[in-house]
């Protein structure tokens, strides 16, 4: 999923929490790992991106944002949505992984780019999933 769409889940998620720019910024945070990606399309991902993209991670941001309380439960969340919703969007090279145990399970799709059918999937994806954050 592109990361425009992930600044809006991510912004959707921190206004439960009064804080839309900082859902914002943790919704593309997984993203940021590699730089090169937010200019130039990359053959493959480099080993950082897969460890931010990884399950376990994202089990233990939401883990520590539990432990934490507010204020990292909303970065939490928001960083998690990152993850779901790339997870339905991206193919077995891209999509989110365990890292530890190197196992792949996962719904496989079509590489995702800029509005192919994958694309489309991920932004009704993405509209669902804000809208039902909303409620």
């Amino acid at each position: 999923m592109d990361i425009v769409n992930h600044a809006i889940a991510g912004a959707v998620i921190g206004s439960k929490w009064d804080m839309p720019l900082l859902g914002a910024v943790a919704g593309i945070a997984p993203d940021l790992a590699d730089v090169r990606l937010l200019y130039r399309r990359q053959k493959n991902p480099i080993r950082f991106y897969e460890i931010t993209h990884s399950v376990e991670l994202c089990l233990a941001v939401l883990s520590l944002g539990l432990f934490l309380g507010d204020k990292f439960l909303a970065w939490s969340i928001a960083w998690c949505s990152h993850i779901v919703l790339d997870y339905f969007t991206h193919n077995r090279k891209w999509g989110p992984k365990f890292v530890i145990i190197p196992i792949r399970i996962q719904i496989r799709f079509d590489e995702w780019e800029f509005y192919n059918r994958s694309w489309w999937r991920g932004f009704f994806l993405n509209l669902s999933f804000c809208l039902g954050a909303l409620i």
